[in-house]
């Protein structure tokens, strides 16, 4: 085969071919290994790639991960990358890649099972799992060097991981059409987190926990079919402490079917918030509460067709 006697092989990259089968043989000696819709199930057999630090098999026809990854061949992998490939149904244990800094398989859509070990990378940075719309479940997560999250378009994602401890590098998160109910409040542990959007998904419920979050500054669901505050059984003092300490400056909440309840209960807990945004929403009346948003500097409340009382 063409790379049976290339044993210094370091790089392999194809973007583009029309292969019907997949290699016998690929060098061992290879460090970068990039195929675009690799054509086989499986990598050959006697593929040991111990220097391997980047494996990027984008729309390939792998079957399963488990072969290659129970063996720790891959202790040196830097980069994971199997987005795309539509026959993977699970992402197995990757305790034998302690090195993952990258890990991505966003649009594998028959993806229904993610291995714990995924939560306890403590050297990843990056982890993409967009547009899995099989997945139903996300295991807890302890990702101390975890920079970028991503769980968009997951149609059948319900609850958002739950974090174990404090994670320090992730400044923002940004879901859409993803059908989370609840935050956890947990979510506390993203010390450093500065922004949160969510769009397009169900009735999310807040957990009070993030209005003690000292670093962030927008909040922004919007299209979303509702939200709630959440009834956990938190004393007046406590809850009073977190508004003071809550520094969130930009609130946009539009076309989410903000009630007149949820008004209420929660404009007193954005107390530092100077632009609020409520486009599109189906509360009748703006409280009296709104008095307590001594920053506020815009408000915005176009097409609220059943507000009738300021």
């Amino acid at each position: 085969m063409a790379f049976e006697k290339m044993n210094n092989l370091k790089r392999l990259i194809i973007e583009s071919g029309s292969f019907t089968t997949g290699p016998n043989h690929l060098p061992n000696s290879l460090r970068v290994l990039e195929w675009w819709d690799y054509p086989s199930p499986s990598l050959p057999i006697d593929f040991h790639p111990k220097k391997l630090v980047k494996l990027e098999l984008l729309g390939s026809c792998l079957m399963s991960l488990d072969l290659f990854m129970s063996n720790k061949m891959f202790v040196n992998m830097r980069v994971l990358n199997f987005s795309d490939s539509q026959n993977i149904t699970e992402i197995p244990d990757l305790c034998g890649v302690p090195r993952l800094q990258e890990l991505s398989f966003c649009n594998c859509e028959n993806l229904i099972k993610i291995h714990e070990s995924v939560g306890f990378l403590d050297k990843l940075k990056i982890l993409y799992a967009d547009g899995c719309s099989k997945l139903t479940s996300f295991p807890p997560i302890k990702l101390t060097s975890l920079e970028e999250l991503k769980l968009s378009y997951c149609g059948s994602l319900e609850c958002f991981p739950e974090i174990l401890g404090k994670m320090e590098n992730v400044t923002s998160l940004d879901i859409k059409n993803t059908p989370i109910k609840e935050l956890p409040s947990s979510i506390q542990n993203l010390t450093q987190l500065q922004r949160i959007k969510l769009k397009n998904g169900g009735i999310i419920q807040l957990p009070s926990s993030i209005f003690g979050m000292k670093e962030l500054r927008y909040f922004i669901v919007k299209k979303c079919e509702g939200l709630l505050l959440s009834k956990e059984n938190e004393g007046e003092a406590q809850m009073t402490s977190m508004v003071f300490r809550n520094p969130i400056d930009f609130l946009d909440l539009s076309h989410s079917n903000i009630s007149d309840e949820f008004l209420l209960r929660g404009l007193p807990l954005f107390a530092n918030v100077k632009e609020l945004h409520l486009r599109g929403d189906d509360f009748t009346i703006l409280p009296a509460c709104i008095k307590e948003l001594q920053f506020l500097k815009e408000i915005y409340l176009e097409v609220c067709e059943n507000l009738k009382k300021i």
